[in-house]
């Protein structure tokens, strides 16, 4: 009865996530100067279903946003400096990745040295030596993350839906 139930005051606390209000806080900004913001997208069913999330969170609060998703094949997993380059290409000031982004330490300072704040929603464990160089990282499995088990074992659309529950918040 637990896992089935539509009660969302049962649900754990999903703001208390590290970097989800600075996060927030810069989506928030972007909005109010009318920055340009992208939306990253793993090419999976978890990447997807977050992607149309955010997109129908941002649409919902009448702002439009960018989709970029990989091709699985071509630009393989996770973000990637190309990637930047085409978020440059499109004018995009805040990159917010969905699904991965966590091991990818090279992008987020490429990003840095393309003035792209770049916010990184993971679900994925952090196996490099340091976490990425980003404007923020949410992530339930960063290493130094104190969250409750229960957000542990979120899938990424989880952790974007604590996303825009922490935008409408602020």
């Amino acid at each position: 009865k637990e896992i089935f139930s539509w009660d969302l005051k049962s649900i754990p606390d999903l703001t208390q996530l590290m970097d989800l209000e600075k996060a927030s806080k810069r989506i928030i900004s972007a909005i109010e100067n009318k920055e340009k913001i992208g939306i990253f997208g793993d090419y999976d069913v978890d990447g997807t279903t977050s992607c149309a999330l955010l997109f129908h969170f941002f649409k919902s609060i009448n702002i439009d946003v960018d989709l970029i998703q990989p091709s699985r094949f071509i630009d393989g997993y996770g973000i990637h400096p190309p990637s930047i380059d085409l978020a440059v290409q499109k004018e995009i000031k805040v990159l917010i990745t969905v699904d991965c982004g966590i091991t990818n330490c090279e992008a987020a300072e490429y990003a840095l040295t393309k003035g792209i704040d770049l916010i990184i929603t993971d679900h994925h464990q952090d196996i490099r030596e340091n976490l990425p160089n980003a404007f923020a990282v949410i992530n339930p499995n960063r290493r130094d993350e104190n969250c409750e088990n229960d957000l542990k074992s979120l899938a990424w659309v989880g952790v974007s839906f604590a996303l825009c529950l922490q935008i409408k918040k602020n």
